[in-house]
């Protein structure tokens, strides 16, 4: 079953949302001495693993809140985490 591009545009908002609060920081907070390495984006996450950690962690709490999980009953949340964590 192919997960709508609607639910996958919603559980993206919902994790930039979580991220709002980054924007409040200070640029001086912001440069360490990753991002001065020129580390990706990627790498500075931590690579796949890590990545997968945080999606799989996202996609639990998605599914067990009782606000929002009944709009995500018919998606296909494996699809949906393997979207992501693309």
């Amino acid at each position: 079953m192919r997960t709508p591009s609607y639910l996958v545009g919603i559980i993206i908002a919902l994790g930039l949302g979580a991220c709002v609060g980054m924007g409040m920081m200070k640029h001086d907070d912001m440069a360490s001495d990753d991002m001065m390495d020129g580390k990706s984006l990627y790498d500075r996450l931590g690579g796949q693993g890590d990545i997968e950690a945080v999606v799989d962690d996202f996609a639990a709490r998605l599914e067990g809140d009782g606000r929002i999980n009944r709009r995500f009953a018919g998606a296909d949340l494996g699809n949906v985490k393997r979207i992501l964590v693309e």
